[in-house]
Order: structure tokens, then C-alpha cells, then sequence
């Protein structure tokens, strides 16, 4: 089982299935509830994950056809959620690739090597001081 937030559910229904992983399970329906919350990108921005979770999980590279910095961005904002003040935990992100059947590279390799490059992520992360 999983919880999952989009476009459709108001900022109140959101909020609601948020707190159902901030808590600890003290109810058999609090153990019932699923401990997986699939976001999208979009849906990631303003929520505070760090009590919540430690394990991000990039299932969809972001790619928007023309500025790495800005998908770079999107990106460590999303591991931002959960990396953050008053996380206890080691934070571990895995990211899921597509490879073709005999395990050649395709865009997915394609957009993550540029989205990790180190020099995009310096510009994505930049306070331009």
C-alpha cells in the first residue's frame, strides 16, 4: 500500500496525508496506514518530510528539454524535503533508471549524469553571493 499526493487534493487533504507518516503508530488503523508516499516533483515543494522519512527514492528524472540548472534545482529540492533541520536519521536516495533490454544506457542515464554534474549542481544550489 501506498499514499499518494497530486494536483487534485487540497492543501487540507495534502497536510492530512503528510501527518499520517509523521506519527508513530499508535492505533491499529495508524499501523494499517501505508508508510510509502509517492510526490511528484511539483508536489514535493513546501512540504517538511525530515520527521517522516529517511529514504528518497527518484523514480523520474526531472527534465524539462532545456535548463539543467533548473531541473538540477527541482531536484535537490525534492531530496531537500527530507534532507533538512531535525532529520535524525542518515538520509539514503536511490534513483530508478531505465536501461534498454540488454542494459545499454537511454535518457534516463543521459539526464541524471547531467542533472548530478557538478557543475550544475553548483549553479543549481548557488545563493549567487
Amino acid at each position: 500500500k501506498f499514499c499518494h499526493v497530486n494536483e487534485n487534493h487540497s492543501v487540507l487533504e495534502q497536510n492530512e496525508i503528510i501527518s499520517w507518516l509523521r506519527h508513530t503508530d499508535a492505533t491499529d488503523e495508524d499501523k494499517a496506514r501505508p508508510r510509502i508516499l509517492l510526490l511528484s516533483f511539483s508536489q514535493a515543494a513546501g512540504h517538511n518530510l525530515q520527521e517522516a522519512c529517511h529514504d528518497v527514492i527518484m523514480y523520474d528524472p526531472m527534465y524539462s528539454g532545456s535548463d539543467a540548472v533548473a531541473d538540477a534545482s527541482v531536484e535537490e529540492q525534492a531530496l531537500g524535503r527530507v534532507m533538512r533541520q531535525g532529520q535524525t536519521d542518515d538520509v539514503t536516495c536511490y534513483r530508478i533508471l531505465v536501461k534498454g533490454p540488454e542494459g545499454e544506457r537511454c535518457l534516463d542515464n543521459v539526464i541524471v549524469e547531467r542533472n548530478l554534474d557538478e557543475d550544475v549542481l553548483r549553479a543549481a544550489t548557488s545563493n549567487f553571493d
